[in-house]
């Protein structure tokens, strides 16, 4: 059984933004690298993030964008 995470205030799932229903669809031409990758674990896989417009949470439209600006721990 997977364990999803949720909002320590209102209890509900969290959709993170690796998640493609969150993700402006690109066609294959124009599919970009990852503006961020991070591999977490064996078990959980990678974490990716592909160079496109995501969900906004604000306006609710396909206008949020990542900008890499470096790692750092």
């Amino acid at each position: 059984m997977k364990k999803h995470a949720k909002c320590p205030d209102c209890r509900k799932e969290v959709t993170f933004y690796n998640d493609p229903s969150v993700q402006a669809q690109l066609s294959e031409s124009k599919k970009a690298k990852d503006i961020f990758y991070w591999h977490i674990s064996d078990e959980r896989g990678d974490f990716r993030l592909p160079n496109t417009r995501y969900l906004c949470p604000k306006c609710g439209k396909m206008t949020l964008t990542f900008v890499f600006i470096g790692d750092w721990d």
